[in-house]
């Protein structure tokens, strides 16, 4: 767990960056995906729920890093 009860203002942003980042690579590959295989709008579905999760994650092992 992080050791200060405040964070630096550079972690917040690192952290709303990588959870955006996440998001943002998700729907890509999800317009990408639907695109090239004619499957709208599940590809961008799926990738959206993808991109989510990894942006969670990226938060959580920044969060939790020690």
């Amino acid at each position: 767990m992080i050791e200060s009860s405040v964070l630096p203002m550079g972690a917040l942003m690192n952290v709303g960056i990588e959870f955006v980042s996440g998001v943002v690579v998700g729907i890509g590959l999800g317009f990408l995906v639907d695109w090239a295989f004619s499957t709208k709008p599940w590809g961008l579905i799926a990738f959206f729920a993808l991109g989510s999760a990894a942006g969670m994650l990226n938060v959580y092992r920044t969060l939790t890093k020690k």
